[in-house]
């Protein structure tokens, strides 16, 4: 039931969300795993293994970052001009 519930959310978020942010969510598992088997079976995790856990944790923050929007910049065309030859009559030449 908890793998049911589990799909049906992904493919939710699929639908509504970016597609990188909603798979790098699966590097979450170790994470989640690590941590339940501490919580429910008292097994430490060794310092190699909490070094992982926090670089996944800093490449999810830097990939769920709020990038800055890119600057878009205006088409300068000096003068533009119309070839005979093209599918629909003309081909656009444009030129500074």
């Amino acid at each position: 039931m908890i793998s049911a519930f589990a799909q049906l959310l992904f493919y939710n978020l699929m639908r509504a969300g970016n597609l990188v942010n909603v798979t790098s969510l699966f590097y979450l598992a170790p994470v989640v795993t690590a941590v339940m088997d501490y919580l429910v079976l008292g097994n430490r995790l060794a310092p190699l293994g909490l070094a992982g856990m926090v670089s996944i944790l800093a490449g999810l923050v830097l990939i769920f970052r709020a990038a800055p929007a890119p600057k878009r910049q205006a088409l300068k065309v000096s003068h533009a001009v119309l070839i005979p030859g093209s599918l629909s009559g003309y081909q656009i030449r444009t030129g500074n």
